[in-house]
């Protein structure tokens, strides 16, 4: 029987003692985060780590252990489980002990002598090796697998690296998760991330440690089965918190594989990554009832809100193995400097008997269609026709061979089953060609559901000429789309033609007559990836309002960015306030072609009205939105409310409103990973925390 005196002392001095063993498992788990040595296997094994590390971290902070100033708040809450939460804390450290024995080993002498201080300092110039390591940016990782029951793990090295982040100030990274806009609990940046901003403070001091270690797998049943056990241990601590604290940590752990998923840089690390989700899915740490022996007394504590939490828990995880088999996918996709793997996806002329065009709808963007007796409609994608060699001295007029190679490849990526349904796209049947004067791609799209044929598709920008939309479905709008790009950018995957007249609604029921939400205008979306950011739509002025101003023109140049879909998204959000297009709120005027450029101009001074022919004016949106207009965002606040328009203005600040300096590589993993978090706190989270 446990010592009452024991038992005294526990209760008196529990949160000191609480205080040391959480230190101690932080000190444990780092180990594993600095060891050197790694081949695939032990990559799925430091993922699994890192993310119960991630884990373990949030539920400190929602417990008040990592923040000294939170300390009174532990011993508020926690106290009622106090000797548990030791028995548990205690045990967690104990099996990353054992782990420690079973994964890794130390450096020996030898090994020490043989690794230069240049050699040490490019081990770590690699940022965020918590997601996998590292793999060769080709993905021609050799494993060095041996037949002994120990083995050294192969060194492996991540795509990116420090310069990546060197110019970033943490602190003010750090700063914009504390606005009283983001909801209770979310006011942090992601634990995941944490490797980035000790990466920015210096990490040189990791390979100094006098126990430097390298990964040496012996005992892989052991391995399993520890690694098992810390996961039950964690979660067991995150359901004995209150119910407001557990929703909260279960959007973080929701938040954990995304912000993995984008620290990957191969195809190889994406299948590491999933094969470690799978593993901790199949191994879920939610029962009934749960045993930790403490000395030879057994406590019992069983789970609270397991259904709901266990359910919430897998449909998100759904949700994450669908977004990394959906990266592998892209990545594995052919690109356009390669060839066309496959059957074509171009409708034959056989196929294209069967379509029947009805009408022009949406400003020219969009035409409704039959096909096969279903309601379709068609995206138009133009294209300048360029000679094309067919040999023996014969040629041809039609697209650049690299273009049809993009329209292909976003095509198959339109159609693979593996697409998230949260990425709200619609499924392509194929493209055709139209040759002559007016060159364009033509784009079959349907609705993914059979219910959803019946209807022809209504943009959001017709909507805009209707009856206004209540508050509540505004919002819900606003939150969908929100959510949508982000999970977009999550994949790497940049929209391109974010606007009122790419968003199609299909009506469920006279009582929810916005019903099912699509994203399409997807003609020019593609992967955000190094060399294919300078292809865009057409200049066109109806797409043109909707474009960040770095962007237009000679800008395009330098290439798209993830925060130009943002920009795009907040035009869009104002749409949505004030129930009315942009090119309304903006002011601009339609050019008639017998109206004179004088008269013209005499009418937009005095109206202050503007031409959407006119380069500066376009440029100009958003300082008129930011500074010169200051009424318009003004009306979003009154109309909304002071959330909603501190999401709409991030979107339109752009990187500074997420912390980061504008200069820096939004596709470099590193910066996305932080962009990604940023956007997802201050807009996103914003978004969904308003309550009408």
């Amino acid at each position: 029987m446990t010592d009452p005196i024991s038992l005294t002392s526990l209760a008196i001095g529990g949160f000191s003692l609480a205080i040391q063993v959480f230190q101690g498992i932080q000190k444990g788990y780092g180990y594993f985060d600095s060891a050197a040595h790694m081949d695939e296997e032990c990559e799925v094994l430091k993922i699994r780590l890192g993310v119960e590390y991630s884990l373990l971290l949030e539920w400190g902070d929602a417990a008040g252990l990592t923040d000294e100033k939170r300390h009174p708040d532990y011993e508020k809450t926690m106290k009622v489980n106090q000797s548990l939460i030791f028995a548990i804390l205690g045990e967690i450290q104990s099996r990353l002990k054992r782990l420690r024995k079973l994964s890794l080993e130390d450096f020996n002498d030898a090994e020490k002598s043989q690794k230069s201080d240049v050699e040490l300092d490019e081990g770590i110039k690699r940022v965020a090796d918590i997601t996998l390591g590292s793999s060769d940016p080709n993905d021609n990782v050799q494993s060095s697998l041996k037949p002994e029951s120990a083995r050294s793990c192969g060194t492996s090295q991540r795509g990116f690296s420090r310069e990546s982040i060197e110019h970033v100030d943490f602190e003010t990274y750090a700063d914009i998760f504390k606005s009283v806009a983001i909801p209770r609990g979310k006011q942090r940046h992601h634990r995941v991330l944490n490797v980035l901003l000790a990466f920015g403070k210096g990490m040189k001091d990791i390979v100094k440690q006098p126990k430097r270690m390298k990964w040496a797998l012996k005992d892989r049943k052991s391995i399993e089965e520890n690694i098992q056990r810390i996961s039950q241990l964690t979660a067991y601590l995150r359901q004995i918190v209150g119910s407001t604290q557990m929703q909260i940590l279960l959007d973080t752990a929701q938040d954990t594989w995304m912000q993995v998923l984008q620290l990957t840089t191969t195809v190889k690390e994406m299948e590491h990554l999933l094969i470690a989700m799978q593993k901790a899915r199949d191994h879920s740490a939610v029962q009934d009832t749960m045993r930790f022996k403490s000395g030879d007394t057994t406590l019992i504590g069983p789970l609270r809100n397991t259904n709901t939490s266990d359910r919430d828990m897998r449909q998100h995880n759904s949700l994450y193995e669908q977004l990394i088999k959906f990266s592998i996918v892209v990545a594995k996709s052919p690109g356009p400097s390669e060839g066309m793997h496959g059957v074509s996806k171009r409708l034959s002329d056989e196929n294209l008997k069967a379509l029947r065009q009805r009408e022009v709808s949406d400003r020219g963007t969009r035409t409704l269609a039959t096909y096969q007796d279903k309601k379709v409609w068609i995206e138009w994608k133009k294209y300048t026709s360029v000679a094309i060699d067919l040999g023996q001295g014969m040629t041809t007029s039609g697209p650049d061979p690299g273009v049809v190679k993009s329209v292909e490849r976003l095509v198959a990526l339109l159609q693979t089953k593996s697409r998230p349904a949260e990425f709200r796209a619609p499924s392509c049947l194929g493209y055709f060609l139209v040759k002559g004067k007016d060159s364009q791609f033509g784009l079959l799209y349907e609705a993914d559901n059979s219910s959803e044929t019946i209807h022809d598709p209504r943009s959001l920008l017709q909507r805009f000429g209707e009856r206004a939309a209540f508050l509540r479905d505004r919002l819900r709008l606003a939150q969908d789309l929100a959510t949508s790009l982000m999970y977009l950018h999550a994949v790497n995957w940049l929209h391109k033609g974010f606007r009122s007249a790419s968003i199609l609604l299909f009506p469920e029921s006279a009582i929810d007559e916005y019903g099912k939400l699509i994203l399409s205008g997807l003609e020019y979306a593609r992967p955000d990836e190094i060399g294919r950011t300078s292809t865009g739509p057409p200049e066109d002025r109806e797409w043109a309002v909707y474009c960040h101003p770095g962007y237009l023109g000679d800008y395009r140049k330098r290439g798209f960015r993830k925060t130009y879909d943002i920009y795009s998204l907040g035009i869009v959000l104002i749409e949505i306030a004030f129930w009315k297009a942009a090119d309304d709120i903006l002011g601009f005027t339609e050019i008639d072609g017998h109206e004179h450029q004088d008269l013209l101009e005499a009418k937009s001074q005095l109206t202050k009205h503007f031409d959407k022919t006119s380069r500066s004016d376009l440029e100009n949106i958003r300082r008129r939105l930011l500074t010169d207009n200051p009424e318009i965002l003004e009306h979003v606040r009154v109309t909304m409310g002071e959330h909603y328009h501190s999401a709409v203005r991030a979107c339109i600040v752009g990187m500074e409103a997420f912390g980061l300096p504008e200069e820096v590589d939004q596709s470099d993993p590193a910066i996305a990973a932080l962009l990604q978090q940023a956007f997802m706190s201050v807009v996103v989270d914003v978004l969904k925390s308003i309550v009408v």
